[in-house]
């Protein structure tokens, strides 16, 4: 394995069907009309609501899990820098790899993303996934 794998594998929903109406009826207005406004991605679309709703970040709400698999050494810095978040880790058929699975907030994921060097590459491509769901920094 050359470098880690990293693929964004579970994401907590918001059910708007539910929260939009309640939300609409509690509030006077839908926490929703910014975000239908903008092209938004579904992660990024959710994230928009609840910040409408409470007119705050909403970071510490929603999490973000991935699935990633590298060399036992790089995967030691990879769960001390996720340290804090909750992880299910196994061994992989190829020698001295393992998978994990971690799951932490955005504003958790961020905070890593934005500090940690020593797993550059991991968290380079966590940063990219949510980027592509929208997320910005």
């Amino acid at each position: 394995m050359a470098s880690p794998a990293v693929a964004l594998v579970l994401f907590s929903a918001l059910d708007l069907a539910t929260f939009l109406p309640i939300a609409r009826q509690l509030l006077g207005f839908s926490p929703a009309s910014n975000a239908d406004a903008k092209s938004l991605k579904k992660i990024a679309h959710q994230l928009a609501c609840l910040e409408a709703f409470a007119k705050h970040n909403a970071d510490g709400v929603l999490s973000a899990g991935f699935l990633i698999a590298a060399h036992d050494q790089d995967m030691r810095e990879i769960l001390q820098a996720c340290s804090g978040m909750e992880y299910l880790i196994t061994e992989t058929l190829e020698t001295n790899v393992s998978a994990v699975v971690i799951v932490g907030t955005l504003k958790q994921w961020r905070a890593i993303v934005s500090e940690v060097r020593s797993v550059k590459i991991v968290l380079a491509q966590v940063r990219k996934l949510l980027l592509a769901e929208g997320l910005h920094d």
